[in-house]
């Protein structure tokens, strides 16, 4: 069994015996009003938001016809209370797919692939905190581009993303920038021909790291890392983690001075049981440490997501254990040497997918999607939320943000460095087509 080839980690509890429920019903965070920022009558989807200090960021992809799409953008300079005009960042006539937005002191980097004639990987950078932007820089020639990643460290700026080669999966691409994103250098082929599942992106000082799954493989899909300790200008050679025998997916990284993190959901072939796997460097990512399973659980665990703050690790996932999928939740509190019980976080009768997690100072909050109620099944979801102000200890009940007769999709979170004010957007189509909504949250 997989299990028996794993680091054991204390069972988790279905309920709770490590992360616990509140006794009260105070909630942490006191929510404002919602906001529709895209109020167009085209569908407006991919949500991102960031934040730094009092400025908090907002990008999504504004669909106008089947052709043809735009890159939106919005910022506040107030902590959320208000938010400026709508700006297109994209050039006319392009036909935008995916986009991401990354934000690190007064700059701002987005990034998206375009899947025009002329289109490819582009990127604008701000430097100003949004107010302007710099020109349109084109990472790649005109090809099937999507699904960027970005991740920053001082000056200087990462791009990785994923290309398309007719019937293949595609390539995994990186860029890097030294000079806040102005120029970049040449275009590194990171999976070496291997197929490309979902990848994940981080970089701390002049080490880069990337890790990625090659799901689309007719073979099991393996987790794959590479490192870079020179600014991303070269990778060492492709260190494969994942156990030989299993489909290893959707891997996720987290990185805090020299400890390097990973989760990642690993079935046993050929059954369907899935558990979610985690693993940790502590030099760096030269060297890895045995896998723990954190999930332990009978039913099919996926999805994980992860964040770190001081020394404490906090991993999040999908699990079908009680019948339709919820989303649990496990901690630990010595920089992953183990872990408490864990928690069921949305324990409900409906399926909750899609988690997301952040963790700032002692406060760690976890946003998903939600069909409990919706009938009939992914219809009209709601976005709920859970948050804890004691390093995940305990979470105070749970909230729901969207709280709309409509769909609302695609959850996404930011929190500001003390951890005391947290932002959240999500698509929502209950106008009559998918807007962007945001809602901001702030402690006592």
């Amino acid at each position: 069994m997989l299990a028996s080839l794993l680091v054991a980690a204390s069972p988790l509890a279905a309920s709770g015996a490590g992360a616990s429920e509140r006794n009260s019903h105070r909630a942490i965070d006191e929510l404002g009003s919602r906001k529709n920022l895209s109020n167009t009558p085209t569908d407006s989807s991919e949500p991102r938001v960031a934040v730094s200090g009092n400025h908090v960021y907002v990008v999504w992809l504004e669909r106008l016809e089947r052709t043809a799409a735009r890159v939106l953008f919005r910022a506040s300079h107030d902590g959320g209370k208000s938010f400026s005009g709508t700006r297109v960042l994209s050039p006319s006539g392009g036909d935008p797919r995916s986009v991401n937005l990354l934000a690190l002191e007064n700059r701002v980097y987005v990034a998206w692939g375009d899947d025009a004639d002329d289109g490819g990987m582009r990127l604008r950078a701000s430097l100003d905190h949004g107010s302007s932007f710099g020109p349109v820089r084109e990472l790649s020639e005109p090809g099937n581009e999507a699904f960027p990643l970005l991740a920053a460290s001082g000056n200087h700026v990462y791009v990785a993303w994923f290309r398309g080669t007719g019937d293949e999966a595609g390539d995994l691409l990186f860029r890097a920038s030294h000079d806040q994103g102005k120029n970049f250098g040449p275009q590194l082929d990171l999976n070496e021909d291997n197929e490309i599942g979902s990848v994940d992106l981080e970089a701390r000082g002049h080490n880069v790291y990337l890790v990625w799954d090659d799901g689309f493989s007719d073979d099991l899909p393996a987790v794959r890392f590479r490192r870079s300790t020179d600014k991303g200008d070269t990778f060492e050679p492709i260190q494969r983690l994942s156990l030989i025998r299993s489909q290893s997916t959707h891997p996720r990284l987290a990185v805090r001075n020299d400890d390097v993190y990973l989760t990642w959901s690993e079935c046993e072939a050929p059954s369907i049981q899935c558990e979610i796997l985690f693993l940790h460097s502590r030099n760096e990512g030269a060297t890895f440490e045995p896998p723990v399973n954190v999930s332990e659980n009978p039913g099919p665990s996926v999805e994980p997501e992860i964040a770190v703050e001081h020394d404490h690790v906090y991993v999040t996932w999908m699990d079908s254990t009680p019948g339709d999928f919820d989303i649990f939740f496990r901690k630990s509190d010595d920089r992953g040497r183990s872990f408490e019980p864990g928690l069921n976080l949305s324990n409900n009768p409906g399926a909750s997918f899609s988690p997301r997690i952040s963790a700032q100072d002692d406060f760690v909050r976890v946003v998903w999607q939600d069909a409990t109620g919706s009938s009939p099944f992914p219809f009209a979801t709601e976005v709920l939320y859970r948050a804890s102000d004691d390093e995940g200890d305990s979470f105070a009940p749970t909230v729901n943000l969207s709280d709309n007769p409509g769909s609302s999709e695609s959850p996404q979170l930011a929190t500001c460095q003390d951890g005391k004010r947290v932002h959240f957007v999500w698509q929502d189509d209950t106008p009559g087509q998918f807007d962007i909504f945001y809602r901001r949250g702030e402690a006592d």
